[in-house]
């Protein structure tokens, strides 16, 4: 089975770099001066490269953290409706396990 993992942030031109875990909120957009993407090649891009359609909808879940997203493979995984193994296509604007960013840490001491 394969599963998609998209990260908002790669539709935005600019990249946050440096942020730590220890930040608590979002970067506002005069701290950040970030681009959003437009609705078009937002869509474009989930059309034709990722083969994303209405017609053709994929369920799945919204969530905020990264971590969120493991918890949710789990439950997919106890519901019998994921089996493992399975492949993650993951669509970010960083190495989020990597470059200083500090989350296989949490990954390797708390999560596993």
């Amino acid at each position: 089975m394969k599963l998609l993992d998209l990260d908002m942030d790669y539709f935005m031109e600019n990249i946050a770099i440096g942020i730590t875990e220890s930040r608590e909120e979002r970067l506002s957009e005069d701290e950040y001066g970030y681009c959003v993407w437009s609705e078009q090649r937002i869509r474009s891009f989930l059309e034709d490269n990722l083969g994303l359609s209405k017609d053709r909808k994929i369920k799945g879940r919204i969530v905020t953290g990264h971590n969120e997203a493991l918890f949710f493979w789990q439950e997919l995984i106890t519901k019998e409706i994921l089996e493992t193994p399975f492949e993650v296509v993951h669509i970010d604007s960083h190495a989020d396990l990597g470059l200083g960013y500090l989350s296989w840490t949490y990954i390797l001491d708390d999560l596993l």
